[in-house]
């Protein structure tokens, strides 16, 4: 089998752009603002899933398998898991959600935080830029540069998100 690096990353970053969109609060008629917080939560997850095989294949240059982020980030070299350290923070929970959020109609209660799953992303988006600095995203291409902002992208969340890390 030939791996297809370059559909893979895409692939990634399409799931996590997904989840930025997903992510988005959205106002409708007489009601306050609603978020779809399962599909944010599940496409962000993927995302880093699909990051943390790439980086196992630049860094061991072995497909790995399996859905488990956790399993996936401790099989990797110790030097690449020093890069990811907010990964090395919230892996378990980010496998859990990867789960519990796909059947979140299962669960009688869930609690998550998406900027898990996020920021991990954008940590591996960057370990991959620095194992293989000419293996670009399509969207770097189409938009000149892709560099996800650590802070929610979306301008009309930034005031909101910079209060919510404030006071956490």
């Amino acid at each position: 089998m030939t791996r297809d690096l370059q559909r893979q990353l895409d692939t990634a970053t399409a799931f996590f752009l997904s989840g930025e969109r997903c992510g988005l609060e959205l106002k409708f008629g007489p009601y306050d603002f609603h978020t779809v917080g399962a599909p944010t939560i599940t496409n962000y997850a993927f995302s880093v899933e699909l990051a943390l095989k790439l980086i196992h294949f630049l860094s061991l240059g072995a497909c790995a398998t399996g859905h488990d982020v956790a399993v996936l980030f401790k099989q990797l070299p110790t030097e690449v898991r020093s890069n990811l350290p907010y990964l090395a923070e919230c892996a378990d929970e980010i496998a859990r959600y990867f789960v519990d959020w796909r059947y979140a109609f299962e669960k009688d209660f869930l609690v998550a935080d998406d900027e898990y799953p996020r920021r991990s992303f954008i940590e591996c988006y960057h370990e991959i830029r620095r194992l293989r600095p000419q293996l670009r995203s399509v969207y770097e291409d189409l938009w000149g540069n892709f560099n996800p902002e650590w802070l929610r992208a979306w301008p009309a969340d930034r005031q909101r998100w910079e209060l919510r890390l404030a006071n956490a």
